[in-house]
């Protein structure tokens, strides 16, 4: 014996300004599918390390990395090989410094200096797009590529990346890196200190 289709009901609904009015509720609703929370929204700090290759106008480098990101106010990033430092880079809203322990080197100044590596227009809030999976933030890059490999961290259910892809013209310029040690919301390192003896970079 088949059952009649329920039929859809009205019912009041008293609005502000004091007015009623009837509107149709359907007899069976369907239940809404939870949206997945913005990363960017659900945290404070990120951190995670872990293997990169770079390819440098054709040359390709291997390294590790350590990232911390304090959202909205610093972003710190270690290069090292075999657990030796051979680079920090420590930026702001307002500034960016950078030391090459290979070449006893720093640069402390605006973002020209990321500029001139990455051939294109950038910002603290550019980087800090990259190194959290921003993408919506990064469209306007029409000349580079950015893969994230997306999934559900098991530790607190907040979504992010386990691995990520940038290239830039033609993969002439390309970072691979593998997301390991992810930590939301722990407080990390963020100090760099320009060593005595070290040259100012010229750009």
């Amino acid at each position: 014996m088949q059952r009649k289709a329920q039929k859809a009901q009205t019912e009041k609904v008293v609005k502000p300004s004091g007015k009623s009015e009837e509107v149709v509720v359907p007899a069976n609703p369907k239940p809404k599918t939870p949206a997945k929370p913005k990363a960017s929204a659900s945290y404070n700090w990120v951190s995670y390390r872990g293997p990169a290759e770079i390819v440098f106008d054709g040359k390709k480098y291997q390294c590790n990395y350590y990232l911390v990101n304090r959202t909205d106010s610093i972003l710190y990033l270690n290069l090292n090989f075999m657990g030796i430092e051979i680079a920090r880079l420590v930026a702001t809203p307002k500034e960016v410094i950078f030391v090459n322990k290979l070449s006893s080197e720093y640069y402390q100044g605006d973002y020209s200096f990321v500029e001139k590596y990455l051939k294109a227009k950038a910002d603290f809030y550019t980087l800090q797009a990259v190194f959290n999976g921003d993408e919506a933030k990064l469209r306007t890059y029409s000349d580079f590529s950015f893969n994230y490999h997306s999934y559900i961290n098991p530790a607190d259910q907040r979504p992010f990346f386990d691995n990520f892809s940038i290239s830039m013209n033609g993969g002439q310029r390309k970072l691979d890196a593998q997301v390991k040690n992810l930590k939301f919301n722990t407080p990390g390192p963020t100090g760099i200190k320009i060593p005595e003896g070290y040259r100012e970079m010229k750009l």
